[in-house]
């Protein structure tokens, strides 16, 4: 008889390695356990609670917090580059300031619109076209102000500050990514109720520690206008840091890569089915944040109205495609496309796909049982082993599609179908079956290798 662990405490505990096929965890806490490599088939997870301990969110978070504080330095950078612009009397510093903050601001922009790395990618090319020629005009500028000597200076000036500023955007760039991604690792390790106050903390710890060190430079130098100055510029880049970040966490595709590295880093110590055999297993309004799936098979594994499983890790997985995932959770593909989508193993027992594109996509091994897929593009999906068992498939477009005996199509509800996805050409025939008429009860089913 299958184990019975529903509505227990597990956290922690090892499974790895286990045959629990057809275990009951429902309702059970299951944080932090191990079931790497386990065979969990027909197992029930139904509203169980997966994802981190208390003690390793905790930690991870301070570690992150940390970080920020260790990267807090960096801001000096901000307050470096008021203090030039406030120098009016050293006209090299004054242009590179401000061309520095152009540049910055230019960063900003990019990033918005395409991302951090194409933002950072924008400012070494930029730096790379604009430094050159800010430093011929504090050339040219400095010969005008004070003669030949200080175009003696600029040459000095060309080799020394030069690489100063090029390092200084690659340290601001650093900071970006650092705020970005604490802010986005605290969106990820937190519940639903802290979320809120963890990513607030992390904001509050990177404003902590950038806009004094950005002040702390500049102080010295001009006193109160560079005070202020700095306090601006260090408060305006970590907002904007943080909002990256609380993008990224968001689901914005601009910035995959910081979402998955958090994403990454927050399953660490959480639950873990690891290359496990999850085929069949129920995950019905689970919470399964912060766990690791990667390389698991998911062979018809339910994850409808599973909560939180965008934050799981799911490398080599179907669940890697985000829509895919969703379509999972919610079984509503309705007018949605998922064109060349690899839907193999995916379980889709009652989902509304009515009018959705599955044309080029895997659904090898699929359950599609009740499923509504009226008027849905099935055009060269490989469909062998598809459960299509009493799904409604009228007006589907099955052109070229890949079946065998093994494609259940039992109890199908079809009136028609087409055998074409265009309309033949200067004509409107896209080989309607039957031509007229519909198909009797059960008629779909005995013809479908026909077709």
């Amino acid at each position: 008889m299958p184990p019975d662990y529903s509505g227990q405490n597990l956290r922690g505990r090892s499974f790895k390695g286990q045959n629990l096929t057809g275990a009951n965890f429902s309702k059970a806490d299951i944080r932090g356990a191990n079931f790497t490599n386990a065979i969990l088939k027909d197992a029930d997870f139904t509203s169980a609670k997966a994802g981190l301990q208390r003690p390793w969110t905790i930690g991870l978070l301070i570690a992150s917090w940390l970080l920020l504080g260790l990267l807090g330095f960096l801001s000096t950078i901000l307050g470096m580059l008021v203090v030039f612009i406030l120098d009016y009397n050293n006209t090299q510093n004054f242009i590179i300031a401000i061309v520095s903050l152009i540049l910055l601001l230019f960063f900003c922009i990019i990033t918005i619109r395409k991302g951090l790395t194409a933002g950072a990618l924008a400012v070494a090319v930029a730096v790379a076209v604009a430094l050159p020629a800010a430093i011929a005009l504090a050339r040219t500028g400095a010969g005008v102000f004070a003669g030949s000597e200080a175009v003696n200076t600029a040459g000095a000036f060309a080799g020394s500050y030069g690489q100063d500023i090029a390092i200084a955007f690659a340290v601001a760039i650093a900071f970006a990514v650092a705020v970005a991604f604490a802010i986005a690792f605290a969106g990820a390790v937190a519940g639903t109720l802290a979320r809120a106050f963890a990513v607030a903390f992390a904001f509050a710890v990177a404003f902590y520690f950038a806009v004094p060190g950005a002040i702390v430079i500049a102080v010295p130098k001009a006193r109160v206008f560079a005070a202020a100055g700095a306090f601006t510029f260090a408060t305006a880049f970590t907002l904007f840091n943080a909002y990256i970040g609380w993008r990224s966490i968001a689901g914005d595709d601009k910035d995959t890569w910081l979402r998955s590295f958090a994403i990454t880093f927050a399953a660490t110590g959480g639950t873990s089915f690891r290359s496990a055999d999850l085929t069949d297993l129920d995950f019905t309004g689970a919470i399964l944040r912060n766990t690791d799936f990667r390389n698991a098979n998911l062979t018809r594994t339910r994850f409808y109205e599973a909560k939180k499983l965008d934050l799981a890790r799911v490398d080599n997985t179907i669940l890697i495609n985000l829509a895919v995932l969703n379509l999972l959770i919610s079984c509503n593909g309705r007018k949605k496309s998922y064109l060349g989508a690899n839907l193999k193993g995916a379980n889709l027992i009652g989902a509304d796909l009515k009018e959705a594109n599955l044309k080029n996509a895997n659904i090898t091994e699929a359950s599609f049982q009740g499923a509504c897929l009226e008027w849905a593009n099935l055009t060269l999906a490989e469909a062998i082993g598809t459960n299509f068992t009493s799904a409604q498939m009228t007006g589907a477009c099955v052109e070229a599609w890949n079946i065998e005996s093994s494609t259940q199509l039992d109890n199908v509800d079809c009136r028609f179908v087409y055998l074409l996805e265009h309309p033949k050409a200067e004509s409107d025939d896209s080989e309607r079956r039957p031509s007229s008429g519909e198909f009797k009860p059960g008629e779909f089913t005995r013809e479908h290798l026909s077709f």
